[in-house]
Formats: C-alpha cells, sequence, structure tokens
C-alpha cells in the first residue's frame, strides 16, 4: 500500500516561503555582501524605500491569478475557462507591472540598453549588423574578439539569435516609424538623466522595443509551462506551475532581459518532448528537435536542458523495457534526428552552427576558467544564492515531497529522475558560472518545479473525480500564488542586481 508523509500544516508551508526572505533581510541589514568582494557581487538597491513602494502594487495584482486558480477548479467549463482567463490576465498585469516598477524605469532600462555589459551588448551589437548573412558567416570569428576590445561578455558568450531581434526590431521601427510612440523616452528623471542625444535617439527607441519584446516572450512562456503541466494535473495545478516558474524571484530580478525571455524556449522543447512521450505521436518528437535547434541559436544552456530531460526520462522507465523502448524510437530517435536535420539546414542561412557553437564554448570558458576566472570556493557561494531566491514554490514544494516509502507512480518518477539529474548538472556545472547562478540557473527552475510537482501528494490526490479535494487543492495553491508575487516582489525591492541604480545615482554610468 503506497504511504506518504503527512501532508504539512499551513504554518510549516509558511515558514517555508518566508525563511528565505527573512534570511535575505537580514543579510540586507547586517550589509553581508552577496558575493566575492572586489571580484563579482550582487548589489542591494540604494533606493529601497522607493522599490518598497512598488510592492503593493503587485500583491494586489496577484489576486486577480490567484482568484483565476481557485475558479479552474470548478466543475463548469465555463467558470473554469474563466478561471484561466484570470490567470492570464493577472500575469500579463503583473508583466507589465516589472518592465515599469523600477524607480524611474524608462532611464533605467535606456541605461541597461546601452550597456555593454548586459543585455544592451546585443543592442549595441544588432545596429552595428549591417548585412545578416555576413554577420552569421562570420561570427565565430566574432566571438572569438577579447572582452576587453567588446568592453563585455554578453556578444561572445551567446549564440546570435538575441541580436538577430534587435535587428528585426530596428528593421521594424525604420519601416514603421510610428511604433516609436509606444516607447516614449524619460523626460524627467528621478536619478541623474541618461537621455539620449538626438542621433541616439532612435537606439534608445529599439532598446526599449527591445525589452518589450523580452517581456513579451519571458511572459508567453507561461502558456507552454501550462500546456506541459496539463500532461499530468489539473488545471489549477497546471497553472500555478506555470505561474510560478515564470514569476520566480530570480526571473523578476532580471526582468526585462534576455534570460528570463528565454524561458519561452525552454517551455516549448519541454513541452514538446512530453507531450510526445505522453501521448505517443512522434510528430511532437519531430517538432520538439527542431524547438530544441531553433533554441540552441538563442543558448547553450538548452542543450544542458535537453540532457536532463532526456536522461531523466530514461531513468524513469529503465526498469520498463518495452516502454523504454518506445521512448527511444518514438520519442528520442526522431527528436534527435529533426534536430540533427534542423541544424545541417542552418547552413542555408549563413549559420555554421556547429563552429558557432564550438566558439561560443570556447568564449564562455575563457570567462569562467581563464585567468580572470573567480576561484572554485567562491564559486560555490553560487549554490547558496540559488537557494536564497529560489522562491516559496520551491521550498513549498520540497517540504511537501513523499517519504522514501513513498511508491510512486511513472509520472512520480519521472518527477523524482528530473530532481536528482537537475541537482547533478548543477552541482558539476557552478565551478563554470563565476557566481552568475541567479541570473545563468533560470531555465533549470521549471525543471526543479516540475519534478517536485510530479512527486508531490497535493498532485496526485488532487483528481477531477474528487471534488472536495480538489477545490481544498486549488484553495491552497491560490495562496500559494500570492506568496509567491509577494515573497518575489519583496526579493526583487531589496536588490540591485545589475548595478544600474548604484551608477545612476552614484552618476557612474558607463566608465
Amino acid at each position: 500500500m503506497t504511504s506518504v508523509r503527512r501532508k504539512p500544516v499551513w504554518s510549516t508551508l509558511f515558514v517555508a516561503a518566508v525563511a528565505p526572505l527573512v534570511i535575505h533581510i537580514l543579510l540586507l541589514r547586517t550589509h553581508v555582501p552577496l558575493g566575492c568582494p572586489g571580484r563579482f557581487v550582487y548589489l542591494y538597491s540604494p533606493v529601497v524605500s522607493w522599490r518598497l513602494a512598488a510592492v503593493p502594487v503587485a500583491i494586489v495584482l496577484a489576486v486577480i491569478p490567484a482568484l483565476g486558480v481557485w475558479l479552474s477548479a470548478a466543475t463548469d467549463r465555463r467558470r473554469q475557462r474563466t478561471g484561466l482567463g484570470l490567470v492570464v490576465l493577472g500575469a500579463t498585469a503583473l508583466a507589465a507591472w516589472s518592465y515599469c516598477a523600477p524607480p524611474d524605469y524608462r532611464n533605467q532600462h535606456i541605461f541597461n540598453a546601452f550597456s555593454p555589459a548586459q543585455d544592451g551588448a546585443f543592442l549595441v551589437e544588432g545596429l552595428r549588423i549591417d548585412a545578416v548573412g555576413a554577420y552569421l558567416r562570420e561570427f565565430p570569428a566574432r566571438a572569438a574578439t577579447p572582452p576587453t576590445e567588446m568592453r563585455g561578455t554578453r556578444v561572445v558568450s551567446n549564440p546570435p539569435a538575441t541580436t538577430l531581434l534587435v535587428v528585426g526590431l530596428d528593421r521594424l521601427l525604420r519601416a514603421f516609424p510610428g511604433l516609436a510612440a509606444l516607447v516614449p523616452l524619460a523626460d524627467d528623471a528621478e536619478f541623474a538623466t541618461v537621455r539620449p542625444a538626438r542621433p541616439l535617439e532612435h537606439a534608445a527607441q529599439v532598446g526599449l522595443l527591445f525589452f518589450w519584446a523580452l517581456t513579451g516572450l519571458w511572459l508567453c512562456a507561461g502558456l507552454f509551462f501550462y500546456a506541459a503541466g496539463r500532461l499530468f494535473c489539473e488545471p489549477p495545478i497546471a497553472a500555478t506551475y506555470a505561474f510560478c516558474c515564470v514569476f520566480s524571484p530570480a526571473a523578476l530580478l532580471f526582468t526585462p532581459g534576455k534570460d528570463p525571455a528565454q524561458l519561452l524556449t525552454v517551455a516549448v522543447s519541454l513541452y514538446l518532448w512530453l507531450a510526445a512521450w505522453r501521448r505517443g505521436r512522434s510528430l511532437w518528437a519531430v517538432l520538439g528537435g527542431v524547438a530544441l535547434a531553433c533554441a540552441c541559436l538563442a543558448s547553450l544552456v538548452h542543450l544542458w536542458v535537453a540532457g536532463v530531460v532526456l536522461t531523466a526520462t530514461l531513468l524513469a522507465v529503465f526498469r520498463d523495457r518495452r516502454e523504454l523502448r518506445r521512448v527511444l524510437l518514438r520519442v528520442a530517435l526522431p527528436a534527435c534526428a529533426a534536430a540533427v536535420v534542423a541544424f545541417g539546414l542552418f547552413r542555408l542561412l549563413g549559420i555554421d552552427w556547429p563552429a558557432t557553437a564550438l566558439a561560443v564554448a570556447r568564449a564562455q570558458r575563457e570567462v569562467t576558467c581563464g585567468p580572470e576566472a573567480m576561484p572554485l570556493v567562491w564559486q560555490l557561494l553560487g549554490v547558496p544564492l540559488f537557494l536564497l531566491l529560489a522562491g516559496p514554490a520551491c521550498w513549498i514544494a520540497a517540504v511537501t515531497l513523499p517519504s522514501s516509502k513513498f511508491k510512486p507512480e511513472l509520472p512520480a518518477k519521472l518527477g523524482g529522475a528530473l530532481l536528482l539529474v537537475t541537482a547533478i548538472v548543477l552541482l558539476t556545472t557552478v565551478g563554470f558560472t563565476n557566481l552568475e547562478t541567479l541570473r545563468l540557473w533560470i531555465p533549470f527552475v521549471p525543471l526543479l518545479l516540475l519534478g517536485a510537482l510530479l512527486r508531490s501528494p497535493l498532485a496526485g490526490h488532487a483528481r477531477a473525480t474528487d471534488v472536495p479535494a480538489l477545490r481544498r487543492t486549488a484553495m491552497l495553491l491560490a495562496t500559494l500564488v500570492v506568496v509567491q508575487v509577494a515573497v518575489a516582489a519583496l526579493h526583487w525591492s531589496l536588490m540591485d542586481p545589475r548595478e544600474t541604480e548604484t551608477r545612476l545615482v552614484e552618476q557612474r554610468f558607463f566608465g
């Protein structure tokens, strides 16, 4: 008979949710640096009081998706669709809040748009490109440019897809100048203004449009995370999973930015793989392979994510030889073949993907293992930093995992394998992060959450046929949505992870 650990009481869940936040506040009050002093430190915000003023708005907006999660547990299809619509509406409102909440947000975004150490590096690079084909052909050589000459590592340590997004937005704005009205520049600033001179106004508007696009991509990831969750769980659980994947503290700290935005490519590939496995359709696997190849044009981290998911799936079905054969022949083989073909077809676009990937990997290795790399003992500090800002959903999932006596079904086996393999990958690669785990490990948060979800007794017991249990679970999940936003927003209010506010306050712009 299957036995699970007794469900934790509300007080236990509350402690799991807020304890990291309390620790974060204590670190701030005692001026403990989050990183290696003199090398790399995540800064605290110099204007915490201004940021705190925006937090109540986020908490109020969080009530909308929380109500949606609760309504999605209804047996009536109309109320269920209304609930899911409210989740989308609330998530959209919170995404807009994340863009507008920073003090004097336009000036902050303009500063980041021209910063070679931030995502502005892609803007500066993209605006220099005249011939896309030539740029793609020459990118492996471009990736070998020393970081000192590039004044940063963002361009050389990433494949060119993000830069191409800038090129597309630049040409769109030139073709339709009226779009500039959607991205007005700041006229007055609470900080020292960084309003660009007139010749740079177009570049600044492209930068703001670029950040709007990244925010939209980040938000759209939730749709595919929801679809992935629905392959295993009822609507309120899947909706909560998707919401918490998107609105994690780390993602909130770095949005608008490339790293939260690439959650979309993670979500698409993850959904297509799981759909191919659960539904037994090779077409989904083929689409998943193509999606993975396209995602690798944005970041090589997708190869790690794909490796985790593939390994976890094989571990979950290893003892069932028939299921293992089916996964290998009808899912893994078509997906891998489609990815290889897609990589080959990239040559038609002028992209030598093997050479590009090798050049990017070398650039990343030079940064993380070269003479300027941080000592390993300091890089290991990235693990507790990541856990500090993992978010309430991760910590609550940890205290609701079943005991070792739990006899898992196949989805639960997948969940356990996801947790195990993801943890192994993160711990063995922490020495290649230079303490930037908060940003670099954002794509792995959905894997950890999905693993915990599939192992959670709450998900296993909340079935559509058991309406009272599903409604009780929905109430807990609705509360979790509000707590997730509140805690994430409070973490956000304490930090200046890109050093933007500090430089604006001190008028140290790009020196």
